[in-house]
């Protein structure tokens, strides 16, 4: 018979905050305050302590500077630092005297919106995860709740906040079985070169695996997919061999691969419309006359079509091939 889900439900962790509150019947937190809301807030506290700022004031009353000032904000909260950590660090001695001062304005404004809101009885949007976590945490007996999933899936996440990581920790006693797929090459080492590509995701591995092996009851066991084959690179053994030892790289051995390392070639190209370039030239031509001059003339016109595109000076480009 046919296997598939019902009640199947795909969330973001805004989503998944949203959904618990829901299930728990806890209120949303009141008064939040939107995007465009801290932007004009901030802008505000910009004017007024233009004076009090050390390296953003030269910068306090360009357009859009609020607006980058509210995203910095919000990577801050999203990663659980408070204006007396920012001031803290600040105060480092080994620092550079431009970080010092940035650190300073930083703490000094998200102090002063930090009070905002606490006398205008609002709360920053940010705070709608953490809302979830202490809501879920709260719950002394997760079992009987409302709150009961029978299985959570987490894929494709190279990158995870501490707020994302609490919220996820939080949620796994209400689940009866919780699957984390993580991109990486092989069960990553306690210590990992931060020049290795599985550097970042590796770190986020660790930190989860810690996190659920001290949540009550709940026994860790790491399963490590195995390659399957065929894959996209079947058809060409060199490339297979590049892309199954690039962390460690080795040379193939004869009995392994039949294609010499040499078909691989690298190529120095000074900005995005060279590599263009040089992609468009290295075409394969076709076998008959007609086909050839076809393609030629489209490779030629694509070429064309690169180089004007990327000599523009424009920040972005569009770019649009086409055949005769």
């Amino acid at each position: 018979a046919p296997q598939g889900y019902t009640r199947l439900n795909i969330f973001s962790f805004e989503r998944l905050a949203r959904f618990a509150l829901d299930a728990l019947d806890v209120p949303m937190p009141s008064g939040l305050l939107a995007e465009e809301g801290r932007v004009m807030v901030l802008h505000a506290l910009l004017m007024r302590l233009e004076s009090e700022l050390k390296l953003f004031r030269s910068s306090a009353r360009r357009p859009g500077f609020a607006q980058q000032l509210s995203q910095l904000l919000g990577e801050l909260q999203q990663h659980q630092f408070t204006p007396a950590r920012l001031r803290a660090l600040s105060a480092r001695p080994d620092l550079r005297r431009e970080l010092q001062d940035k650190l300073h304005d930083l703490a000094l404004l998200f102090e002063a919106y930090t009070n905002w809101l606490a006398e205008n009885e609002l709360q920053d949007g940010n705070r709608l995860l953490d809302a979830a976590t202490d809501a879920l945490r709260s719950t002394l007996d997760p079992r009987p709740s409302t709150l009961d999933f029978q299985s959570l899936w987490l894929d494709g996440f190279a990158e995870m906040t501490p707020q994302e990581l609490d919220l996820l920790a939080a949620v796994v006693p209400f689940c009866g079985r919780v699957t984390l797929a993580f991109c990486l090459e092989n069960e990553p080492a306690a210590e990992t070169s931060w020049l290795s590509i599985w550097s970042s995701i590796g770190k986020i591995f660790q930190q989860c695996r810690q996190r659920l092996a001290s949540a009550p009851d709940c026994e860790v066991s790491v399963e490590l997919l195995g390659r399957k084959s065929p894959n996209r690179f079947s058809n060409n053994p060199t490339l297979q061999h590049l892309e199954a030892n690039w962390a460690i790289p080795r040379l193939p051995s004869t009995a392994r691969s039949q294609t010499p390392i040499s078909t691989i070639r690298l190529a120095a190209c000074a900005n995005p419309g060279a590599e263009a370039v040089f992609a468009a030239r290295e075409m394969p031509p076709c076998s008959c006359a007609a086909s050839t001059a076809t393609t030629n003339r489209w490779r030629a016109r694509f070429a064309a079509t690169e180089f004007h595109s990327f000599s523009t000076g424009g920040n972005s480009w569009r770019i649009t091939p086409w055949r005769n």
